[in-house]
């Protein structure tokens, strides 16, 4: 799974600094290739965003985010991105992020997270959110999200009442409790399947949606 807050990290170093003023000429190659792969997928919202201010809390959470949108639906996307950030990280590239501009920090701290320190001693968190979080998703990705989880919870909810009212009120030939057919639970079963239809549309949205501006 690729790490959203250090591509983030590793784009922004490239435009703060600009590769040109590097001395590791390998490592300038890797960052303006991270850079550019970055933004020709994001587009030009993003490489004017990171060209503002590349160590901007928002910006460096709204580029993790698209990543990871991006990367979870483009394999080959993500694959390059993996192996950039592998080949910076055997480079040395860490100590560049952590040189970024005169008076900032950016230190990374596990996946997805970024710790970003100025002189003034404030210093602040960027979670770049997990492909579980939808936080950042379309509206009518969001909507789905929430419509599919109450169909399906009160279709189960309606199987489970179906289910018990038949037990508690039959009985077959020799007494005991009878089973409810189908049809008895038709309904719970069709608000169930909505749910879990709607669910997956929603996780599918999510996954290709470009927004994160």
């Amino acid at each position: 799974m690729i790490d959203g807050g250090i591509v983030a990290a590793y784009a922004g170093a490239a435009f703060a600094r600009g590769v040109a003023r590097f001395a590791d000429s390998k490592i300038d190659e890797l960052l303006k290739a991270i850079a550019l792969r970055v933004t020709a997928k994001l587009g030009r919202r993003a490489e004017e965003d990171l060209s503002r201010a590349p160590t901007d809390r928002a910006v460096q959470e709204r580029v993790a985010r698209a990543v990871e949108n991006l990367a979870a639906a483009d394999q080959r996307f993500a694959r390059e991105l993996d192996a950039l950030v592998r080949r910076l990280d055997q480079a040395g590239g860490r100590r560049i992020i952590n040189q970024v501009v005169a008076e900032t920090n950016a230190q990374h701290f596990g996946h997805g997270n970024i710790e970003v320190a100025t002189h003034g001693g404030h210093i602040s968190k960027v979670h770049a959110p997990s492909p579980a979080n939808y936080s950042g998703a379309p509206a009518w990705v969001r909507v789905a999200v929430w419509l599919g989880a109450l169909l399906a919870i009160g279709g189960f909810g309606l199987i489970v009442v179906e289910v018990a009212t038949v037990m508690s009120t039959r009985t077959d030939e020799f007494g005991r409790p009878a089973f409810p057919a189908f049809a008895d639970i038709r309904l719970g079963v069709v608000l169930f399947g909505l749910g879990l239809v709607l669910s997956l549309v929603a996780s599918l949205g999510r996954a290709t949606s470009r927004r994160g501006w």
